[in-house]
């Protein structure tokens, strides 16, 4: 096996903790409120509407692409970036900002954040949201952890980062267009779709699916946006 292949390899492996396997620490130094929201399904306005959202990006091969299928079906969305592609391709983070989309902190290389220590993990929180905003002028205020998987120190490091809300997902794209399917069969006003951008999560049957779903929710009446203001 390559060393890329090893890597990949070991990228996936997974803990499976529980939720209560370790604890954050005390904020008792702490005077003024500590809170972080969490979401997997957005409020729903008064028009209907769903929420595209994109993991682990940025890159120069997928997102240009997604940008496209975007632009070409009047939708936004928010992508959740990894610090070292941010770092990489500071161009492709600049396209989507320019294009109108939501940028939020994936964190650094898409390692479990459950298995980071609170302050290590803060500090990578922070260098991400640092380095998206100075290319973008906007200072990210969500995040979505890898996995999907948090705990309470996950949320403490969030806040000490800055960020003030941890966004999950309440429906998925998949690798298909018979995956997607799953979404139409499921519409909800404000849910929260997980599609990707990059590294090994996205292939072309992906891409082909949201460009199938996109027609398919507007002829169902929702436009599809970034994640609402304020959560």
């Amino acid at each position: 096996m390559t060393a890329a292949g090893t890597a990949a390899a070991t990228d996936e492996v997974v803990t499976y903790r529980s939720p209560t396997y370790r604890v954050s620490p005390m904020p008792d130094t702490v005077t003024s409120p500590m809170s972080v929201r969490v979401t997997w399904h957005a409020e729903a306005p008064a028009a209907q509407t769903a929420h595209l959202t994109f993991d682990d990006g940025p890159s120069p091969v997928w997102t240009p692409k997604v940008l496209d299928i975007l632009h070409r079906n009047d939708a936004t969305a928010t992508f959740f970036m990894l610090d070292e592609f941010i770092k990489g391709h500071p161009d492709v983070v600049a396209q989507v900002h320019v294009a109108g989309h939501e940028i939020g902190v994936h964190g650094g290389d898409h390692t479990d954040m459950t298995t980071l220590e609170p302050d290590a993990l803060a500090k990578v929180l922070s260098e991400t949201r640092e380095a998206i905003t100075s290319i973008t002028g906007v200072a990210p205020t969500r995040m979505r952890p890898p996995y999907g998987r948090l705990d309470a120190p996950v949320l403490w490091s969030a806040h000490q980062a800055g960020l003030e809300e941890v966004v999950l997902w309440s429906h998925r794209t998949g690798g298909s267009r018979q995956e997607a399917q799953s979404v139409l069969d499921r519409l909800s006003s404000g849910m929260v779709i997980l599609s990707h951008d990059g590294r090994s999560s996205v292939n072309d049957a992906e891409l082909d699916a949201i460009s199938w779903l996109l027609p398919q929710l507007r002829a169902k009446g929702f436009s599809v946006t970034r994640l609402p203001l304020g959560g």
